[in-house]
């Protein structure tokens, strides 16, 4: 009897709980401020990130908080499945974080971490520390042989013999001028020493043993012969060639620089009580306001055996452009450099012949407006050699579109491998370079498929099932099989595996979301289209209430970055829309013109006047709303954050009455003020084309405000600097205007980390759009 009234009541106590656990999931169905303003891994979850392959493809490795700590941690799962496992701590200093560099033999694997490298054996996953030392030491790759490989330390190119550790130095690069190139005298001065020399014995011994000593030294332990770089300037992405005889390298130069002012951000609330100031500098890249001098860059070649230097001259004379890395050809012949017109303008294809250093152009692309993807230094479009070392690919927006090109260096014959009103993201040439892997926008700007397609472009195959949705693609190191993180509206990127056949089913190995989550049960949204003004298609995610407000609110939001997108079929959409949503708003994410995965034509509408077609965009949205949606002509809201907020501010100036509320977060007022890579491509230079920035930017225009306008900012925002809100703040009080607000975040920067900031700002948004589209 005792025994079954335990059971009883374990019974019953296990029903509590269930009906507890129900019951708070489906209380949860409801949004709430406070729930939405949490960090999203205690709500939503964390979806798996950095995702990437074991060196021998017997585990995939990725940064996950399924236990909802401060930090993700790293995890690994078989290719097979099963449950995920943590890696202990005491592994981690071992293991790579991404792909390291593999010799062709594919034994060994090298990568850096730490600043130290360490080297793996592929079979036994054996890992030895190779350095440990203050000193970086970067970039290691193996040169063709899998003998040696290179690394990069204090700014010099090492080679490192793998059978018997011997380190040899392979370039001299020193910083500043040659202390023995003296500066030149005065004419007495020069006269007298030329005398000496004549006159005395002496002298001359002197010279002579001088040499001899440095020439014994340098028999006897000989080094790299220096070279001079100069002042504020220093040499970096060194690359031996294949065939050991040259290392290329950019002279990375910031002496202009000096001459401008690097932006000082004040930090309020600091650790002292005083109030502390931040130079934006960040690694070499320095966030000078645009017009500014910025860093340049030119690209040399070290004779490792002699250690003379030459550098690129590509003929372009007094033409200022800046250089990009090369890639070398595999048999070390020749090289391959972009070359970027410092207007933004321009950019060419360069091959140089190393032995001669001669260069030639081999393709050219103008944009009237700016050259999409086009940086100076490190990085830029993609660009390679295919195994002929004839042929080079690279990626070019020439035909409206962003496509895969070939071109041959003997014969200049340029071929386009992809066609289409769409384009294409993730590119990687596959291990025998017979084909490329890509995800594309072909099936709709909102999705992204993974396709291969030959070297030669004659056979495009889709490679995902036929599901409608967002994939990632990291193929394994033998690439039989493909691990791919796969996402849809209302579902956060999970991890999944599948072999590298066409249509081969997906496993999913993940399960990151919260029961909280699921228990939401979020409404499908749906994507919309509609025209502007000119005919253009413009795309929007529509968040459609189940039982709209009686007076039938909308807001629209507008997505930061300006070259961005926020329509799409996958996850990636702020809760609070939904929460708006909830409330009875019709709200409508737009991709407005200028922004990415539209076209050339798309991308380049805002040149030289930010503020107008993008900002038509949303007036289309209006239109659309209106008539089939029956939204309320005179509640509309509209809201964004960076580009959204200076947006936002533009839809307010520049029309009056559309917006019946705006909220401006972190926004740009003034486009003279922001950093010099993104401004000049779109407006050019302040001084050169003043028209440009004052059409575009929304200080000039506060003086039609009408509407209802609230500014929220940071005050530690490297990004846009909380100059940009001052300067406005100032300028509406000096108008007189009414109807405006301003809320700022003493230890917020570009947007809010802390949950306290993020529960204020979201209570103040909500209560600003409840008493003016509601009432």
């Amino acid at each position: 009897m005792k025994k079954n009234t335990l059971i009883s009541i374990i019974c019953l106590f296990n029903i509590l709980i269930l009906f507890n656990l129900t019951n708070n999931l489906q209380a949860q169905k409801k949004l709430t401020l406070e729930w939405i303003s949490k960090d999203s891994y205690k709500t939503i979850g964390m979806s798996p990130s950095r995702i990437h392959w074991s060196e021998n493809g017997k585990r995939i490795y990725f940064y996950w908080n399924p236990e909802k700590n401060k930090d993700a941690s790293l995890y690994w799962v078989a290719p097979e499945g099963g449950k995920p496992v943590k890696v202990p701590e005491e592994e981690l200093w071992k293991l790579p974080e991404g792909r390291g560099n593999r010799n062709k033999q594919e034994t060994f694997t090298v990568y850096s971490k730490y600043g130290d490298i360490f080297l793996m054996d592929i079979q036994t996953g054996k890992v030895k520390r190779l350095f440990r030392t203050e000193k970086a030491e970067t970039n290691p790759r193996f040169t063709p042989d899998g003998k040696s490989f290179t690394f990069e330390s204090d700014g010099n190119l090492f080679l490192y013999k793998v059978k018997t550790g011997e380190i040899t130095q392979l370039t001299n690069f020193k910083k500043g001028n040659d202390p023995e190139k003296k500066p030149k005298g005065t004419k007495l001065q020069e006269y007298l020493k030329k005398q000496q020399e004549e006159l005395f014995d002496y002298i001359k011994r002197i010279k002579e043993d001088r040499k001899r000593q440095k020439e014994r030294i340098k028999k006897q332990n000989p080094k790299p012969k220096p070279y001079y770089l100069g002042k504020d300037k220093k040499a970096i992405s060194l690359e031996l060639s294949p065939d050991g005889k040259y290392v290329s390298f950019l002279v990375e130069d910031i002496s202009k620089i000096k001459r401008g002012r690097i932006p000082r951000m004040p930090r309020w609330i600091t650790e002292s009580g005083f109030v502390e100031t931040q130079e934006l500098i960040f690694g070499s890249w320095r966030r000078m306001k645009v017009g500014e001098p910025v860093t340049r860059y030119t690209l040399g070649l070290y004779n490792v055996k002699t250690g003379d230097v030459k550098f690129a001259d590509a003929g372009f004379g007094k033409l200022e452009i800046n250089y990009n890395e090369p890639k070398w050809s595999e048999d070390g012949s020749m090289l391959v450099f972009p070359v970027g017109s410092v207007d933004n303008k321009d950019k060419w294809l360069i091959v140089m012949n190393p032995e001669s250093g001669k260069c030639r152009t081999i393709f050219h692309e103008h944009d009237e407006a700016w050259i999409r993807d086009m940086r100076a230094g490190r990085g830029g479009s993609l660009l390679g050699w295919l195994p002929d070392n004839d042929r080079i690919f690279f990626t070019s927006e020439r035909d409206g579109w962003w496509h895969l090109y070939t071109i041959s260096v003997s014969s200049g014959e340029l071929k386009q491998l992809t066609k289409g009103n769409w384009e294409i993201y993730q590119i990687k040439l596959s291990k025998n370079k017979d084909k490329f892997y890509m995800t594309t926008t072909e099936v709709h700007p909102g999705e992204r498929h993974l396709y291969s397609i030959s070297v030669d472009g004659k056979s495009k195959t889709r490679i995902t099932p036929v599901k409608e949705g967002w994939f990632n693609f990291y193929l394994s190191p033998d690439e039989s099989k493909i691990a791919l993180t796969y996402s849809y509206y209302n579902k956060p990127p999970e991890l999944y595996i599948m072999e590298n056949v066409p249509g081969a089913p997906m496993k999913q190995l993940t399960d990151s979301t919260t029961p909280e989550f699921k228990a939401l049960e979020l409404p499908p949204l749906e994507i919309v289209t509609f025209p502007d003004k000119d005919g253009n298609l413009i795309y929007g995610t529509l968040y459609k209430p189940k039982d709209p407000h009686p007076i039938r609110p909308a807001v629209l939001y507008i997505h930061g970055a300006g070259y961005a997108q926020a329509v799409y079929k996958r996850w990636g959409r702020t809760l609070f829309q939904y929460f708006l949503m909830q409330n009875g708003y019709t709200v409508l994410s737009v991709d407005y013109r200028g922004s990415s995965g539209y076209g050339r034509a798309c991308r380049t509408a805002i040149y030289r006047y930010m503020g107008d077609k993008d900002v038509q965009s949303s007036l289309s949205a209006i239109k659309y709303l209106v008539e089939n949606h029956n939204v309320n002509p005179d509640r509309i809201g509209i809201y964004g954050g960076s580009y959204g907020g200076f947006y936002t501010l533009m839809a307010l100036f520049l029309h009056p009455g559309k917006f019946s509320a705006g909220i401006a977060i972190v926004p740009v007022t003034d486009w003279a003020h922001y950093n010099h890579g993104y401004t000049s491509r779109i407006l050019n230079l302040p001084y050169d084309d003043e028209e440009a920035y004052k059409r575009s930017s929304p200080i000039y225009f506060a003086g039609n405000l009408q509407d209802h306008l609230l500014i929220m900012d940071g005050m530690v925002d490297g990004n846009v600097l909380f100059l940009d809100t001052v300067r406005l703040v100032e300028k509406l009080i000096e108008l007189g205007k009414d109807n405006w607000d301003y809320h700022i975040y003493p230890v917020e920067g570009h947007g809010w980390r802390q949950e306290y900031s993020k529960l204020d700002a979201n209570k103040r948004m909500f209560r600003f759009f409840e008493e003016i589209l509601k009432k």
